[in-house]
């Protein structure tokens, strides 16, 4: 019976976590994030290259890269993204890449999620998360971006669930890994330009009047 329950909860999980694969995919195929857009992000666009060039790293993982910015500025970084970007050195999500294992666990210096663990319920950030830690060196670091909202979980009309990060869940969250990472730099809010209205069938370009606020931190992989 226990077996019986355990493999309900795997399936749920499971059925859960691949529709809300299909349905970032989907938006993020008719909507791109736009390398404009990635510009105006004060903590995690430009500003972090110089740190990530410091580190000298062997591997880099970038998971929701978009159009792959950092590659043309840190060496031995690889990005995936669950859209059809074709920049991206893998069009897979992290979970995808994480079925097929490409990647050992404690392959990566460095793991990036910026902007990637929006989406789905609380328990499906936390399972990109624990991906996240497992690809990352012990020593190594986890540098994260979440999307904050007032919500604990938005139901957007653009066919997908977001997840309204709050400060707080950050330090949750590091709780719950606590046996595998430590803050390395508490959280910074920043603000960046939303998405514009559609145009020609694209609004993944930035918005400078509507401005989204989001949370930047670092992990130290314990």
């Amino acid at each position: 019976m226990m077996l019986q329950k355990m493999s309900m909860q795997f399936w749920i999980h499971y059925l859960k976590m691949t529709e809300t694969i299909k349905q970032v995919r989907n938006h993020f195929n008719s909507a791109n994030y736009s390398r404009d857009r990635w510009k105006t992000h004060s903590e995690s666009s430009y500003s972090l290259i110089p740190w990530l060039q410091e580190q000298e790293a062997d591997l880099i993982l970038d998971i929701g890269c978009g159009t792959n910015p950092y590659k043309e500025h840190v060496n031995n970084l690889i990005g995936m993204d669950a859209a059809n970007y074709p920049e991206a050195d893998l069009n897979m999500a992290a979970e995808e890449v994480k079925d097929a294992g490409i990647f050992q666990d404690n392959c990566a210096d460095i793991v990036m999620a910026l902007g990637s663990i929006n989406f789905g319920d609380w328990d499906n950030v936390l399972n990109q998360l624990e991906i996240c830690i497992d690809w990352c060196k012990p020593g190594g670091y986890i540098v994260c971006r979440a999307r904050l909202n007032d919500h604990t979980e938005l139901n957007l009309k653009k066919g997908f669930v977001q997840y309204g990060w709050k400060v707080e869940d950050i330090y949750t969250a590091t709780e719950i890994f606590s046996d595998k990472v430590e803050l390395y730099r508490e959280p910074v809010v920043e603000t960046a330009a939303g998405g514009a209205k559609k145009i020609n069938g694209n609004h993944g370009s930035p918005d400078h009047d509507r401005k989204i606020n989001l949370a930047v931190w670092y992990w130290k992989h314990k």
